[in-house]
């Protein structure tokens, strides 16, 4: 009821999984009042919307202890996410053939820059 009255999202037009979890990053309605974020600057958060549902993420994972280039960090909050060890390691080693991490810690590309600055990421949460 606390996302129907503030207006983010319309609860009867949802749709979900079994349990509950929806959008692109499948955030249970907690999560979703937790760790949304605006990605794209409309003012409102819609996980079916790539921005804010990698805003969201970036949030997410940044609030449960992500370090960029710290490995053990990284697949501990993915862990937060999905406690399955087989599904963080097969994540973390994903990103790392996508888009490894060089030896002096500096980002692959611009991306890396723009989702490290976003509100979503520093914390300072622009919507809601």
């Amino acid at each position: 009821l606390t996302i129907e009255k503030n207006g983010s999202i319309d609860i009867l037009q949802l749709k979900s999984s079994w349990a509950g979890a929806f959008g692109w990053a499948q955030f249970l309605p907690s999560s979703y009042l937790k760790f949304s974020s605006d990605g794209n600057g409309d003012k409102k958060v819609n996980l079916f919307n790539p921005s804010d549902a990698i805003f969201s993420v970036a949030n997410y994972l940044n609030r449960s202890g992500y370090i960029e280039g710290n490995m053990v960090a990284v697949r501990r909050a993915l862990r937060n996410y999905n406690r399955s060890y087989d599904y963080s390691n097969a994540i973390a080693n994903l990103a790392e053939r996508i888009l490894p991490i060089k030896d002096d810690n500096s980002t692959p590309d611009s991306s890396s820059q723009v989702i490290n600055n976003h509100p979503a990421v520093t914390g300072n949460k622009t919507s809601q």
